[in-house]
């Protein structure tokens, strides 16, 4: 899809539904959505998609939410059952760019085994993920696709605040017993997800939410050259959480990886202190 039809797609998206692209809130004809504060026509940096893109003549994208080395999160909206969601493109800033005046993912030379093959660990991943949305204390996956010689994975949209700033909102710690009744759901789900061999390896008050319901949601999930050192990937580790294997390019990771960095989460949570970086300890 060029840049024109995907404009006039998001016009008529925009006429009929009135969501603010920043949060997808229902906004009517405003240009500054009184919600979010999102302003209609808001600049977008390369690489990402324009807010008002469509992808698969379903869901409207809005906003980039957040990015890393392997893509970006967009806010975005499901037409067909009229609910927010996220969706993540895999779009590795390393190996490919957007072609111009297109939607679609151009590799740059030299990378493509490297694209498709990290690309397919992106599948595998959120397929895996897919099948575990039964599980009350993760972000849910519910679809996986292909389109612009890209993936794109839509996952559940949760309402709330990061455990970062649940924990700034509550004078910078909790106590141990609301600590432990916070945490105790995630214990067997982390169990549950390296039972079936997935490792999270970004475990940090960042990629934690805690809904308005006090209940924690592990989100942040990506596909393991995002979280080492020294990998083919943009890596984003989060100091004082992320194991000291991950500093290592050549040393592996396994559930030791996000007992370490749920220790350190639940340290900071209790203490209100920040834990020391791993390869400074």
């Amino acid at each position: 899809m060029n840049v024109v039809e995907s404009a006039e797609r998001h016009d008529s998206m925009i006429e009929n539904f009135n969501r603010c692209l920043g949060c997808m809130k229902t906004i009517g004809d405003a240009s500054v959505c009184p919600k979010c504060g999102y302003i209609k026509g808001s600049p977008v940096a390369s690489p990402h998609l324009p807010p008002g893109t469509i992808l698969t003549e379903r869901y409207l994208l809005g906003k980039v939410s957040s990015s890393n080395g392997e893509g970006a999160v967009y806010i975005s909206f499901d037409t067909k059952i009229e609910t927010a969601v996220d969706i993540k493109e895999y779009a590795p800033e390393t190996l490919c760019e957007r072609a111009f005046r297109s939607s679609e993912l151009r590799v740059l030379p030299g990378c493509e085994p490297k694209y498709k093959a990290l690309m397919y660990d992106f599948i595998e991943l959120y397929r895996q993920l897919a099948h575990m949305r039964t599980l009350q204390n993760i972000q849910k996956v519910f679809h996986v696709f292909e389109q612009n010689n890209t993936v794109y994975v839509v996952m559940e949209h949760i309402s709330g605040v990061t455990l970062k700033q649940y924990i700034s909102d509550r004078m910078g710690e909790l106590t141990v017993p609301d600590a432990l009744r916070l945490f105790e759901p995630v214990f067997p789900v982390l169990s549950t997800l390296h039972r079936a061999d997935i490792i999270h390896r970004g475990i940090s008050p960042d990629t934690i939410l805690v809904t308005k319901n006090e209940e924690i949601k592990l989100c942040g999930f990506a596909i393991s050259p995002v979280r080492a050192s020294g990998s083919e990937l943009s890596p984003m580790l989060y100091r004082g959480y992320a194991a000291p294997e991950q500093y290592s390019p050549n040393s592996s990771h396994a559930p030791y990886t996000d007992v370490y960095s749920l220790a350190a989460v639940m340290y900071k949570t209790i203490t209100g202190t920040m834990p020391p970086e791993a390869t400074g300890r």
